[in-house]
């Protein structure tokens, strides 16, 4: 005959091994949870990762194009030691931006071309009406110069941190 902690033995036996699976599947649903959380966390940190890196990017461009502005600005005509700068942030911005900045760039390309076509003739560098050149490369700079933050308007949207 068995004794009473053989039956109770046997008993807590045969209830663990019914609810082993339950429990199994109790534990794996918790590592599976964790697991999820972890993997939601990871990917919020690469989205801002990836955020962070395009934003310096964008900011690059448009720091180039207001360092170009800016030599512009100083000395009255453009700078054509910043051209390649200009040109760069043009090339780098059809990959980071709408077509509408680097339509603002390519617009901000060509009056700085005929700007400093302008600032020639008006120099007397090369011939032309001197009068007409001094009129145009003055409208072109003061086309710049008055909307001052226009440049930061037309980047606002794109270089904005969140």
């Amino acid at each position: 005959m068995a004794t009473g902690i053989d039956i109770i033995g046997q008993a807590l036996t045969q209830l663990a091994a019914d609810r082993l699976p339950v429990i199994v599947a109790g534990l794996a649903l918790l590592v599976s949870i964790f697991s999820y959380r972890a993997a939601r966390k990871a990917s919020k940190a690469a989205l801002e990762a990836h955020r962070v890196a395009i934003f310096d990017q964008r900011f690059s461009v448009y720091a180039d194009a207001e360092k170009f502005l800016g030599a512009w600005f100083r000395y009255g005509k453009p700078d054509w030691d910043e051209m390649p700068t200009l040109l760069s942030a043009i090339n780098r911005s059809q990959f980071l931006f709408p077509k509408t900045i680097s339509k603002y760039l390519e617009t901000l390309k060509k009056d700085a071309i005929e700007a400093s076509r302008a600032a020639s003739v008006a120099s007397g560098e090369t011939e032309g009406h001197r009068e007409q050149a001094v009129e145009k490369q003055y409208e072109l700079m003061k086309k710049y110069a008055e909307k001052a933050d226009g440049l930061r308007k037309a980047f606002q949207p794109y270089i904005k941190a969140e």
